[in-house]
């Protein structure tokens, strides 16, 4: 009888440890998975960094374009921002819902924290060439997957170029930017932690 108890507890103990080691194991793999993803390289941006030497852009101040909404269910004119810099680095500012370009700065004076960005997603890079300028950023995604954009646009004269987008429906789009100078430019060493 004592026999036939510890062979049955010695079963159950070999049933009961072998579940264990599955789980663990299980659970091993899982994490093994997971860092995988999230320690996966990061793509390059569609720009290589150099210094912007040229004349056709100024730097000492930021870009902007006021967007007009033309649907009855989006309503608010915004004004989008972009900095760039004689590293080559852009950063793209915050997006404010006025176009009063006088009302940003202000804001953009008193909350200077608010536009110094501290994610890679807010720098890129940017080049020039035959009176045209590329920029390039990296775009997160919900699933974890990050993709590269490259844009350019049609510079006009060193305070205004205009981006011309297309859209799948046939839509097109113009952005005008125009050039505000500013003494207050965010730090861009800070855009070095990510872009080589």
């Amino acid at each position: 009888m004592v026999f036939v108890f510890w062979k049955w507890k010695w079963q159950h103990f070999m049933v009961t440890n072998n579940v264990f080691n599955m789980k663990k194991n299980q659970l091993i793999i899982i994490i093994w998975i997971l860092l995988a993803f999230s320690c996966s390289k990061r793509p390059s941006l569609a720009i290589e960094r150099t210094p912007f030497v040229g004349n056709e852009l100024r730097t000492d101040g930021f870009y902007y374009y006021n967007y007009y909404p033309n649907s009855h269910w989006d309503t608010t004119n915004r004004s989008y921002i972009f900095f760039f810099f004689f590293f080559g680095t852009i950063l793209k500012g915050y997006v404010y819902k006025t176009i009063n370009i006088q009302d940003i700065t202000i804001d953009m004076i008193k909350e200077q924290s608010k536009y110094t960005y501290k994610d890679s997603g807010s720098w890129g890079l940017f080049a020039v060439k035959d009176s045209t300028i590329y920029w390039s950023f990296w775009h997160y995604q919900p699933d974890f997957h990050t993709y590269v954009s490259l844009d350019s646009a049609k510079i006009l004269n060193d305070t205004t170029f205009y981006e011309r987008i297309k859209f799948s429906d046939g839509q097109i789009v113009d952005h005008i930017y125009h050039f505000h100078k500013f003494p207050h430019k965010p730090d861009s060493s800070i855009a070095y932690q990510w872009i080589p």
